[in-house]
C-alpha cells in the first residue's frame, strides 16, 4: 500500500511539472509553398519546429530568423530572388540566421539572389545539409560575424566579375561586440569554381575568425600560412582561400602529405599520406587493383623495402618523408601436368608409332643399296 500511494504522489508529480513548465514544447511541421505561406510558417514556429517546402519560392525580400532554432527542408526545391527584390536594412540575402537562432536548411537550392544565398549574422548559426547555391550577386554564403556549419554544401559560380563562395566578414553595422566568422566543418564541401570558394573580406571591420572540424568530418579545414585550406579525405589541397594581412586566424595548421610509391614489376601505384601518421599494411592493400592494372593473374606475396625482395617493409611506422615500397608478386596462373588420356593420349602413341615406322623403312632402304 506504502509503494502504491508513493507512485501516485510521483505520478501526479510529474503531471504537475509537465503542466507548469511553461516552455516545454513538442516539435511540429509547417508546410509552405508559397512566399507568403513561408513567411507566416517562420513567424508561427517555434523552436525545433520544421518547414516543408512544396514548391519552388521566389521571394520579395530577405527572410530573417532570430531568436529560434528552425529547420526548412526544401525537399528538392529552390529558394530564389522574385524580380524587383526589395533589400531591407542592406540585407539582400534570401535566408539569414539572426542573433540567438540556429537555423538548418536542408535539400534546398539557393539561386540568383541580389547578394548572397544565404548569411550568419552577429551570432547567428546556420546549417547547410544538402544545400546548392548558384547566380548570387554578391557571393554564396556570408559569415558576417556568425558560425556557418557545413554538413553538406555544393558551390556553383557566384559573385560579380570574380567568384566569392563563402565569405567571412564582419560589416560595418557590427562595430562592437567579440562575435567573429566561424566556419565549422562536419561534412563535405564542393564547388564548380577554384577561385574565392572561401573568401577573406578585406574592406571591412574584420580582425580575426576561426575554423574548426568535427572529428568524423570526411573534408577538413585548415590554416596554410594565413590562409584557410579545404582538404579532402586524403588530404590533399582541394581549395585555398585569400589572405587579410593583421587578422588573427585560429584553427589547426595543415600538416602535408608525403606520396606512396608502390612498385608492381613495370607498373606503380602511389598513396598520399599526411606527415605524422602511420603507414598500415592494409592501407597499401587498398589502395592496389591488381585487375584494373593488368596484374589480374597475380598476387602479392610481400612488401619490401628494395627491389631484390631481400627486406621487408616496415609498416606501422610514422611517415616522414616520400616512401618507396616494392611488392612482390608471383603468378597465379594453373600449369597443367595431366597424365594425357584417352583420344589425346592414342592420337600421341599413334605419332609415335608412325614416326618409328617412317624411321624404321628409311634404314631398311638405306641397307639395300
Amino acid at each position: 500500500m506504502k509503494n502504491f500511494k508513493i507512485a501516485i504522489v510521483f505520478i501526479i508529480a510529474l503531471f504537475a511539472a509537465i503542466i507548469l513548465t511553461p516552455n516545454l514544447s513538442f516539435a511540429a511541421t509547417h508546410d509552405a509553398a508559397t512566399e507568403d505561406t513561408l513567411r507566416t510558417a517562420v513567424s508561427e514556429a517555434v523552436s525545433g519546429d520544421t518547414i516543408n517546402l512544396k514548391a519552388n519560392i521566389a521571394l520579395t525580400s530577405n527572410i530573417g530568423i532570430t531568436d529560434k532554432n528552425l529547420t526548412i527542408n526544401g525537399n528538392g526545391f529552390t529558394i530564389s530572388a522574385a524580380e524587383g527584390f526589395q533589400v531591407v536594412n542592406s540585407d539582400g540575402s534570401l535566408i539569414t540566421a539572426g542573433a540567438n537562432s540556429r537555423v538548418t536548411l536542408k535539400n534546398v537550392n539557393l539561386a540568383n539572389a541580389v547578394k548572397y544565398g544565404a548569411q550568419a549574422y552577429n551570432g547567428g548559426y546556420l546549417v547547410l545539409d544538402g544545400v546548392t547555391i548558384s547566380g548570387c550577386k554578391f557571393g554564396g554564403v556570408l559569415v558576417n560575424a556568425g558560425t556557418l556549419e557545413i554538413v553538406d554544401l555544393t558551390l556553383y559560380r557566384n559573385g560579380g566579375d570574380n567568384n566569392n563562395g563563402i565569405e567571412l566578414a564582419k560589416g560595418l553595422g557590427i562595430d562592437t561586440g567579440d562575435n567573429q566568422p566561424t566556419i565549422r566543418m562536419n561534412g563535405k564541401l564542393t564547388s564548380t569554381e577554384d577561385e574565392n570558394v572561401i573568401y577573406v573580406a578585406v574592406n571591412d571591420n574584420l580582425t580575426g575568425f576561426e575554423v574548426e572540424n568535427t572529428e568524423d568530418s570526411e573534408y577538413k579545414l585548415y590554416i596554410n600560412d594565413g590562409k584557410v585550406v579545404v582538404a579532402d579525405e586524403e588530404n590533399n589541397i582541394l581549395y585555398e582561400s585569400n589572405k587579410k594581412e593583421g587578422v588573427t586566424v585560429e584553427g589547426e595548421t595543415f600538416t602535408p602529405n608525403h606520396t606512396v610509391t608502390v612498385y608492381l614489376n613495370k607498373k606503380t601505384v602511389k598513396i598520399s599520406v599526411k606527415e605524422g601518421t602511420k603507414l598500415t599494411k592494409k592501407q597499401v592493400e587498398d589502395k592496389i587493383d591488381l585487375k584494373a592494372l593488368g596484374l589480374d593473374k597475380y598476387k602479392i606475396e610481400g612488401f619490401y623495402s628494395d627491389e631484390s625482395y631481400k627486406t621487408a617493409f616496415k609498416f606501422d611506422e610514422t611517415v616522414t618523408k616520400d616512401v618507396f615500397i616494392y611488392a612482390k608478386l608471383k603468378s597465379t596462373a594453373k600449369v597443367d601436368n595431366t597424365p594425357k588420356t584417352g583420344t589425346e593420349a592414342t592420337l600421341a602413341i599413334a605419332i609415335l608409332t608412325a614416326t618409328a615406322s617412317l624411321v624404321g623403312i628409311s634404314y631398311l632402304r638405306r641397307k639395300e643399296y
